[in-house]
Order: structure tokens, then sequence, then C-alpha cells
């Protein structure tokens, strides 16, 4: 089996971080515009080798154009090009009906924010991810679908969001280790249950221990629910997500805070409507959304403290839709 394809995207996007008191800006810390453009294309290829051996191999290549305008430092304005190859190599093997197993590797790469690569051109700002998974997949019962998996991924450098600069910085390059965890159950026809777990263990390297977290890295994280799905008439679904308190910092003296949230998600399917509503945190519980490690004092503090700044996570929320379909 071939597969191949072509895909572009453009993004334009103002940037601004202003300081305040009581709602009165008091000055601009930062203010610009990216502009970032991409061209790419992949070819995917698998070799049947017996009825139970396949080999799966693609390569994708990827053009970037990062254009950054900042209005208050012109050094910090430019624009950059990378071209970066993409490859991959994959192995499964059909045990038996309902059991497989596969070994997976493949080569990335990762860049959040196209200023760092503009401002950082010499440095290692747009850089490469190589990771490798073992796992199988079967099935438990008629009913039931297992996945597990045990994967590594190394990363040439670590970019951190430095929250009083507004802006990226490169790191010590990482890797880590984990272990995913997921399970379909269906209950009934109509009834379905799943769970998803994950547990990895992250470290920047040639870096001392005690010093080497890596900032809001997720140790713990877990997502399922329960979903009750037909054709006409009700459908719903009681959704959970879990993080786990993580370091805000490389020496874990901040930790930023975990939570557990539930939701629900109600529809009824008339004719061509289709009416809904979703309750968001339906306990009401209260988290922490973005979360950082961050310098601040205040006036009656002769030096700066280092503690974890954050945005308040959604409360209870309500939403209704109404979809008609042609």
């Amino acid at each position: 089996m071939f597969n191949a394809g072509l895909g572009s995207r453009n993004d334009i996007a103002n940037i601004m971080l202003r300081n305040a008191v009581k709602r009165e800006i008091t000055d601009t810390v930062v203010s610009g515009k990216v502009m970032q453009s991409n061209i790419n294309s992949f070819v995917d290829f698998t070799l049947d080798i017996s009825q139970q051996f396949s080999v799966n191999t693609g390569l994708r290549f990827d053009y970037f154009r990062f254009q950054f305008n900042d209005n208050k430092v012109a050094e910090n304005s430019g624009t950059k090009s990378i071209i970066r190859g993409s490859p991959k190599l994959n192995f499964f093997y059909n045990v038996k009906d309902g059991l497989q197993l596969f070994v997976k590797s493949g080569i990335g790469f990762h860049s959040n924010d196209a200023r760092s690569v503009v401002i950082n051109k010499i440095n290692n700002s747009l850089p490469r991810a190589y990771g490798a998974e073992v796992g199988s997949e079967f099935n438990l019962t008629k009913r039931a679908i297992i996945q597990t998996a045990l994967w590594y991924l190394y990363l040439e450098s670590e970019l951190v969001y430095v929250g009083d600069e507004a802006t990226v910085e490169t790191n010590n390059p990482t890797q880590r280790t984990g272990i995913d965890f997921a399970i379909r159950y269906q209950i009934t026809n109509k009834l379905f249950a799943d769970v998803d777990f994950n547990l990895n263990r992250g470290r920047l390297v040639n870096v001392a221990n005690g010093e080497n977290y890596i900032p809001l890295a997720p140790q713990l994280t877990s997502i399922g629910g329960l979903t009750y799905k037909q054709e006409k008439g009700f459908s719903g679904s009681l959704r959970y997500r879990h993080i786990d308190s993580r370091p805000a910092n490389e020496t874990n003296s901040v930790t930023a805070k975990g939570y557990s949230l539930f939701d629900v998600v109600l529809s009824y399917k008339v004719s061509k409507f289709e009416f809904g509503i979703t309750a968001e945190n339906i306990f009401n519980s209260k988290w922490n959304q973005a979360q950082f490690d961050t310098e601040s004092r205040l006036p009656n503090e002769t030096t700066p403290v280092s503690e974890l700044h954050f945005t308040p996570g959604t409360p209870f929320f309500v939403k209704a839709n109404i979809v008609y379909r042609f």
C-alpha cells in the first residue's frame, strides 16, 4: 500500500505582553507580529512480508519560513527558513486473531514559538526529536480491546517558556521514558467505557540530579469515561481528565498543582436536528490552568520571590448547541 500527499499552512498572529496595575497598563514588555508558513509533503509505504508480518515506512519533508517583527526591539526582528526531513520505520506482527505486536520508530522536530527560531538563529531552536515504542494490541474479550506500549523520546533541546520576558529559551537536551495503557470496553450494544493511563519520567540530560527536572512536564495523566450512543433520541457521555502535580522548575522547588475534572455531554437527535448541552467541571473544582514559576515582588518586599503564578481554570459552566444536517 502506497500513500502520498501535499499540504500547506500559513499563520499570522499579533502577540503582546503588558504590565498593569489595577487593570491600568503601565508599560509594554513585548509587542510584535509572528508570520509562519509551512509547505509539506509525505510518502507512506506498507509492505506485507507475510500474512502475519508487515513493514511500514515513510518520509515527510517540511519547509518552514519564520518571520517575527518586533515593535520594540529591532534586533529581535528577522526571518529564518528551515527544512526538516522526518523518517519513520514500523514493524507489525499478528500473532493470532486479536493479538498484534508492534515496534515503531521515527524522527521528528519540535517548536512552540516562532520567535525562538528567529531570535536564536545559531542555537538549536527547532530541535529534532527521536522516538521509539514497543507495544501490543489485543482483544481481551469480544467486547474489550487493550493497548499497551513502552516508549522513549529524546529531544535535542527543551524549549522553556519565560513568562517575565514572554519568549521561549532553548535548554539542555531531554529524554523521556514512559508507559501507555488504554482499554476500550463495550458494555452493551449502546454503552461504552474507555480509559487511557499514561505514566512517564522525563529529565534534562547532562544536568546534576535534583536540578534536572523538566519544568511542567506531566508524570501521570489519564482520561476516560462512559458513553451512551444511539442513532436517534438521547445520547450522552460522562468524561474525566486528570493530571498530577509536577515540577514547575528544574529543581522542583515550586510545584504546579494537578487536578481532576468531570464533564457531562448530552444530546438529542430528531429528524435532521440535534440538540445538545455540555456541562464542564460539574463538581465546580478549583484548578489551575496555565501555571508558571515566575519571580514577583510585592510593594512591602525587598527582594523578588520565585513562586507559582497561574490562570484560574474554568469553573462550572454550561453551554447549549443546535445542529441542523442538510
